[in-house]
Order: C-alpha cells, then sequence, then structure tokens
C-alpha cells in the first residue's frame, strides 16, 4: 500500500514539478502548538513562493487536529 502510494505520489510530483513550484513537508509525531506553527509558516511561505502546490505528508496520531 506504501509503495503504491509512493508511485503516485512520484507520479503527480514529476507532472506538478514540470509545470510549477511544489512545496513539501512532513509531519511526525503529535499536533502541538509547534507544529501547528511549522505548517502555518509552509502555507505562508509556499504562497510567497507562489507555489503551485503544498504537500504535507503527516505520519500523526492526531493532537490539535
Amino acid at each position: 500500500m506504501i509503495k503504491k502510494a509512493l508511485l503516485i505520489s512520484l507520479f503527480f510530483f514529476s507532472v506538478l514539478s514540470a509545470r510549477g513550484q511544489v512545496n513539501i513537508i512532513t509531519i511526525d509525531g503529535v499536533i502541538n502548538p509547534v507544529a501547528q506553527e511549522f505548517i502555518q509558516n509552509a502555507v505562508e511561505e509556499a504562497e510567497e513562493d507562489s507555489a503551485n502546490c503544498l504537500v504535507i505528508q503527516m505520519d500523526t496520531p492526531g493532537g490539535l487536529m
């Protein structure tokens, strides 16, 4: 299942990156105020960079979600 998701992601990243900028961040662990601020900063940075896409890869049991 993970391999399939990785292959699909790589396909979409290759298509998107050929047409524009893709910003990617990874969140591991519980969502807390620090992680929330990290995500918010990444969104703002993607807007400043005029990124076409922001991918947020999360491996988390939850938290402030």
